[in-house]
């Protein structure tokens, strides 16, 4: 059997009946997790496992374990967009696509939307913002641990860097960040903590 990418630990049954307790619109995981091996794993992936980016104007986004790589949320307030990619990929190899698709299923102009940054390798957050600029987004916020691409962190000793899990909720207007450090309680155990990070809400949120 294949051993399951990060990204695909929690499966989308297990997030909506354990984790959050509502149906979401889609779990978003980099391309290369669902290349053809891994269907061909045990676990059969739902039709809410989407590839690179999700959409939803209600329903919940979920994209798990950014490490490395790097996430973007892209929103007008009214639908929502989540995206995950490695940082080994150029930005100009899928963002222009992804933003044309933006403009196409709105039917507005992609200077109303506003950019939630989360990474990840600092080269491939900033290559992503240069990116952004040109094409006229704004950002609302970010966030970047400066965890550089390939590199191996020990999470007891991580010096800020952490594995991050992405929530949107369009319904709510609002973006959180879920981030795990490990915490020393003998010589020979750790124990996971996590902590919540809203960071982006609008008006509407609880």
């Amino acid at each position: 059997m294949i051993e399951l990418p990060p990204s695909l630990e929690m499966s989308v049954n297990a997030l909506e009946k354990r984790l959050l307790k509502k149906p979401i619109e889609s779990l978003v995981v980099p391309m290369e997790d669902i290349d053809e091996s891994h269907k061909a794993t045990r676990r059969r992936l739902s039709s809410k496992v989407v590839p690179s980016v999700g959409a939803s104007r209600k329903r919940p986004l979920v994209t798990m374990h950014v490490s490395d790589c790097n996430a973007l949320v892209l929103t007008n307030d009214e639908v929502f967009f989540l995206l995950h990619e490695y940082s080994c990929m150029e930005p100009e190899s899928y963002l222009k696509e992804i933003l044309d698709l933006t403009v196409e299923r709105v039917g507005k102009g992609i200077e109303k939307f506003r950019s939630i940054q989360i990474g990840g390798d600092r080269e491939a957050f900033d290559g992503i913002g240069n990116f952004l600029q040109e094409y006229g987004i704004q950002p609302a916020t970010s966030y970047c641990d400066n965890w550089k691409w390939g590199e191996w962190v020990d999470l007891v000793e991580s010096n800020g860097k952490s594995e991050k899990d992405i929530f949107v909720f369009p319904e709510y207007g609002r973006v959180t960040l879920r981030k795990f450090r490990y915490v020393p309680v003998s010589e020979t155990e750790c124990l996971r903590e996590e902590s919540f990070e809203i960071l982006y809400s609008t008006k509407k949120s609880c």
